[in-house]
């Protein structure tokens, strides 16, 4: 059957292309994480810097 053998070829990888895949999940995984970190403290950061404004606004005031 050809659906069989396809799924044979795919599927029979070997143990450093198991490995491999496993560093590129984790990886992908890793850099995600860092991203979506990133983009809260950029927020938070723009939260202060507009903070940081408004205060001196109204010391000038």
């Amino acid at each position: 059957m050809w659906v069989g053998s396809f799924s044979n070829r795919v599927f029979a990888l070997s143990n450093q292309e198991k490995k491999n895949m496993k560093h590129a999940l984790l990886l992908s995984a890793l850099l995600l994480l860092v991203s979506l970190a990133g983009c809260n403290t950029m927020r938070g950061f723009g939260e202060d810097i507009s903070k940081v404004g408004s205060e001196i606004e109204e010391a000038a005031n």
